[in-house]
């Protein structure tokens, strides 16, 4: 069983050159081996018409570099594509979904005008969104959402088990920020209004201050922040120059410059251990069609045995709930701000929800040790993740796929 994967380039010891200049994509080498094939590279003479094969694109982050440059394959690899069984891969492992409705309209205006099928052409993104922008444009083309940052997240280290269980934690909350996102600024200013950064009550950080120039001022935080309130203003303030590790981080230096700290290795156990409950503030707050961004910050509370509650744009729990076998404590969160789409009520109802659960430590603790059961379960779908081989299963497919 062998899957055929086309170079157009080669370098001068004859080995394959990544088909995209700028690849970041998930490598298929990084897939399990244990499924009985192999990956053939292979260049476009090797190509024959009794097997399937792949030129695949990997790229980084979203389709907009495509749109710039026009979408040209090159001619080589338009004519296999045009007079043999060469199909194309387009391939990001990143969850960034900007632009995707508008590459796909450009693509299929592509494919007409050179009277290719769309069937030989494939989308395969971490795009959380994707099937949607597929039955919105009654799209021919293949979509496949690969979920490589389950995959990530199992690999940063150290790895939590069941025995590094706390029962009896420091803190109520966790709400770790490493970019200084507005709506993150927002958050920590109102929970410092509220009196809520209290050691007993939340452990947090805001790690990083090099993107402080787009910072908003308060006269741009209509329905977040009231100019005439001079207590929440002061608080904004203050919250928009710091830069604050989190109890456990202090001796660390991981965020001493930009580009210093490295998600698979800088994370400290502890702080999740010693917190009930993740305050995930994911990438994006503000409501945007068609767009939920779900990034690993949003699965770590149930790899890392915490209750969630996230600062996120609308439907992104329910979303998650679709998606994956997660518990999401509905007895003692209450999760019904995800479905209001107005950013500012949501925002709000969120900061209630919070507000409420603070005074409610001895309760919650009671919860979470009652509730083990769940949070293993979530633990160990995210850790067994993997074992499934869903990627693997998928490309598998592809060696006998409409020959």
């Amino acid at each position: 069983m062998k899957l055929n994967i086309v170079f157009d380039k080669w370098d001068e010891n004859n080995k394959p050159i990544k088909n995209y200049s700028n690849y970041w994509g998930l490598s298929l080498n990084e897939l399990d081996m244990e499924i009985d094939w192999e990956l053939n590279e292979c260049k476009l003479t090797d190509i024959t018409p009794d097997e399937n094969y792949y030129y695949i694109i990997s790229h980084i982050y979203t389709y907009l570099q495509f749109l710039k440059e026009k979408l040209i394959l090159p001619i080589e690899v338009q004519h296999y594509v045009t007079h043999n069984n060469l199909k194309v891969i387009f391939m990001s492992p990143h969850e960034s979904p900007e632009y995707l409705d508008i590459f796909v309209k450009k693509l299929t205006d592509i494919i007409k005008k050179n009277n290719w099928k769309e069937s030989n052409f494939y989308i395969i993104s971490n795009n959380a969104m994707i099937y949607n922008v597929k039955n919105k444009l009654n799209s021919n083309i293949n979509f496949y959402r690969i979920n490589t940052l389950l995959r990530f997240l199992i690999n940063f280290k150290p790895i939590p088990t069941e025995s590094a269980i706390l029962y009896d934690k420091k803190f109520i909350f966790l709400c770790l920020n490493q970019r200084p996102h507005n709506h993150r600024l927002i958050l920590l200013t109102y929970l410092k209004n509220l009196n809520l950064l209290k050691d007993d009550i939340i452990d947090w950080s805001l790690a990083e201050r090099y993107d402080t120039e787009n910072v908003q001022s308060v006269q741009h935080l209509k329905g977040y922040i009231d100019p005439t309130n001079k207590m929440l203003v002061n608080d904004y303030k203050i919250i928009t120059t710091t830069k604050k590790l989190s109890y456990y981080e202090q001796n660390v230096n991981w965020f001493v410059s930009p580009g210093d700290f490295n998600p698979y290795k800088h994370l400290t156990l502890n702080s999740y251990k010693n917190s009930y409950i993740n305050i995930v503030t994911e990438s994006y707050y503000n409501f945007k069609e068609n767009d939920i961004h779900i990034t690993e910050k949003s699965f770590k509370p149930f790899y890392y045995f915490q209750l969630p509650i996230f600062l996120s744009r609308p439907n992104h729990v329910k979303m998650m709930r679709e998606e994956y076998d997660f518990h999401f404590f509905d007895d003692l969160i209450d999760h019904s701000y995800d479905i209001e789409m107005d950013d500012v009520k949501r925002f709000h109802m969120i900061i209630a929800e919070i507000q409420r659960l603070s005074n409610m430590k001895e309760e919650i603790s009671a919860y979470y040790k009652a509730n083990m059961d769940k949070l293993i379960h979530n633990h160990n779908f995210i850790k067994t993740y993997p074992d499934k081989k869903i990627e693997e299963k998928y490309f598998l497919n592809l060696i006998n796929e409409n020959k």
